[in-house]
């Protein structure tokens, strides 16, 4: 009897333990549950997409690139609104606002404009084709500037709901919408390839300079209506380090993958679980690089103070490990399942397991060296931070899965 009454007391005490660290970590385990949407995205790009890109594979090479960079993109918008949102420099609503709040929209309606620039130079170095080099620009620019649209109405409504319900933007807004614009971001990639038909060239010429014309005459705009705000200017002076980093990285990815088209069509396990993998860890990412920002500019962390820096990322290490091993563990069960290939699901768990132990371990010294030196130098660390850690996540990822598929 006392055996079973001991046992009894330390089940209530084991389950009321993992109750109070759910409690305590709700908007992580809300934020991170989204990231199952993901494999809508990974199913749309194995399902969908290499259909419609079967007779032009390069444009698989876009697919990382608008990943990231929109990511990268909205990294700085979420991070700068939620900071925002805890100093009181933003208002949690549409109408009214601050003009920080309309001049960052503006700075990060500009970004898809350049960001398909650079892009369109470093992936023309790898195609050696000009063709190809300006109809990826068309596309890309296209399927960018639809999503950062999309992105910054959600991300506002996510984060001043956020906000007002009282749950802390920095957990919750970049991974819920990190997971919805990366399902939204292959639609609009499917809709940007299905409008340019860059296998018809001397149509997709037409459109694509018709789009780039109306595009380049709103970026205009926006740039004389705000060249004078200095959150314009400081958020796209400050950001494009970060942004150009991801853009380098993610056009590497996108080379990589071109290489994977014809696996991928005879086996995309790996694609549809690909996205959410970059999407999770990312998210992971973004909330340990928020949380140490945002504990910067309030002032409960010394940037001098290595120990005390390691010590908090430790400790929100702690309460993301339990969603995020349960996310990885239940994304390869769906998937497996889904392409009825449950036979390999212990190898392919495996796999995932030690791809997002690799990617974390590497982030850590990045997105602590990253936030102190850029706060140090008196910047705004969210324009930097953000883009630099889920764009190398995002790159530590497709390698690290390419050499597993090789």
């Amino acid at each position: 009897m006392a055996v079973r009454k001991y046992i009894g007391t330390r089940t209530q005490k084991m389950f009321r333990t993992i109750a109070l660290h759910i409690k305590r970590g709700r908007e992580l385990w809300l934020s991170l549950s989204f990231g199952y949407v993901d494999l809508i995205s990974g199913a749309i790009s194995a399902l969908v997409l290499l259909f419609v890109i079967r007779d032009v594979p390069w444009i698989l090479s876009i697919l990382p690139v608008l990943l990231s960079v929109r990511g990268a993109t909205n990294g700085v918008f979420s991070g700068v609104l939620s900071t925002s949102l805890h100093i009181g420099t933003i208002e949690p609503r549409f109408r009214s606002n601050t003009e920080h709040y309309y001049s960052l929209i503006a700075a990060v309606f500009t970004m898809p404009m350049l960001n398909a620039l650079i892009s369109m130079l470093i992936l023309g170095i790898f195609f050696i084709d000009p063709i190809k080099m300006i109809l990826s620009f068309f596309v890309l620019l296209l399927a960018s500037s639809i999503a950062v649209v999309f992105s910054i109405i959600m991300t506002s409504f996510i984060g001043f709901m956020a906000f007002r319900k009282g749950f802390n933007p920095d957990d919750v807004v970049y991974p819920i919408m990190s997971t919805v614009n990366d399902v939204f971001a292959s639609l609009f990639l499917v809709a940007a390839v299905l409008i340019i038909r860059p296998w018809d060239t001397s149509y997709a010429f037409f459109t694509g300079f018709f789009v780039f014309i109306i595009l380049a005459g709103c970026v205009i705009y926006a740039y004389k209506k705000n060249k004078e705000s200095e959150t314009y200017k400081t958020t796209l002076r400050e950001a494009y380090g970060g942004i150009i980093y991801s853009i380098f990285f993610s056009s590497l990815a996108g080379i990589i993958l071109t290489r994977l088209y014809d696996y991928f069509v005879e086996d995309y396990l790996f694609l549809i679980i690909l996205p959410f993998v970059m999407t999770i860890l990312g998210d992971v990412s973004s909330v340990l690089v928020s949380r140490l920002t945002t504990a910067l500019s309030l002032g409960e962390i010394e940037y001098r103070s290595i120990d005390n820096i390691f010590a908090f990322m430790a400790e929100s290490l702690v309460d993301i490990s339990a969603p995020l091993l349960f996310s990885l563990t239940i994304a390869t069960f769906l998937v497996s399942i889904l392409v009825n290939a449950f036979s390999k699901v212990l190898m392919f768990m495996l796999v995932v397991y030690l791809v997002s132990v690799f990617v974390l371990i590497t982030e850590i010294p990045i997105i602590a060296g990253i936030s102190v030196s850029t706060f140090k130098r008196g910047l705004n660390p969210d324009n930097f931070s953000i883009p630099i850690v889920t764009s190398t996540a995002d790159f530590l990822t497709v390698l690290a899965f390419f050499v597993v598929v090789s």
